[in-house]
């Protein structure tokens, strides 16, 4: 008997946890290592920001996404889209700026 996932990109289904998820989780439940927050930044905030940071979220890190030093190779749109993703999943409390990280005020884009 096929599983329906199975048929798709190794890539693509959420559920199983991908192997890179399941050591994620295992690496965090064994490290001694005690994280205030892991900052997320870098390109294509659709695709790989998103990514990361919806992983490490679903993994108990406390992640937050640095927006202004973020882009997408799509354009502003993609970026837009992709920051409204994160922000929906995560809550505008876990969206930051640069400036905010400084001391220099501003706040999320």
């Amino acid at each position: 008997m096929t599983r329906c996932w199975s048929r798709w990109p190794p890539w693509y289904p959420v559920w199983p946890p991908r192997p890179a998820t399941a050591r994620l989780r295992a690496w965090i439940s064994t490290s001694y290592v005690p994280y205030r927050r892991v900052l997320v930044c870098g390109a294509d905030t659709d695709a790989c920001v998103l990514g990361v940071a919806l992983g490490l979220f679903d993994a108990g890190v406390p992640v937050e996404v640095v927006t202004d030093l973020c882009l997408s190779a799509g354009g502003p749109q993609a970026h837009q889209a992709g920051l409204v993703v994160l922000r929906r999943q995560l809550g505008t409390s876990r969206m930051t700026t640069s400036a905010e990280l400084m001391g220099l005020g501003g706040g999320p884009e």
